[in-house]
């Protein structure tokens, strides 16, 4: 993970994370299980069999998890390594992706009030802050 520490004065392209995951989650879950119905009902309607099943569902689900599953372990890290550093524990943990080759590469970011500064995660390294970067851990 790498860290590092710069002035943002707005926050275009970042969304604030969800307090709850796993009700996000759940509401993301029961989200994807309903336009499958309704993607599965108009396909009957117009005389076509399905392209959803069940295994399918059981897949994009498992996705949508552990999606969820990596956001909570990268919070927890930047958390304490935001604490490591100072942040007294205040703020809105905000989020916001990178495009990558083949995926999207999350970034998260708090505000430290205390230091007029805010900190940056990112899984991967990012050449144009370089200058900002504080510690990058394995």
């Amino acid at each position: 993970m790498y860290l590092y520490r710069l002035k943002i004065k707005h926050w275009l392209g970042f969304t604030p994370v969800p307090h709850d995951l796993e009700e996000l989650a759940h509401a993301e879950r029961i989200a994807t299980e309903k336009q499958l119905k309704e993607q599965a009902s108009l396909d009957m309607k117009d005389g076509i069999r399905s392209t959803y099943s069940l295994e399918e569902f059981v897949e994009e689900f498992g996705a949508i998890r552990l999606a969820y599953d990596y956001l909570e372990v990268f919070l927890e890290r930047a958390d304490e390594l935001a604490k490591k550093h100072g942040w007294k524990g205040d703020g809105t943990w905000m989020m916001s992706a990178l495009p990558q080759h083949d995926h999207a590469s999350l970034i998260l970011a708090i505000k430290d009030d205390a230091h007029d500064s805010s900190y940056v995660f990112s899984g991967h390294e990012l050449p144009w802050l370089s200058c900002y970067q504080i510690e990058h851990v394995v």
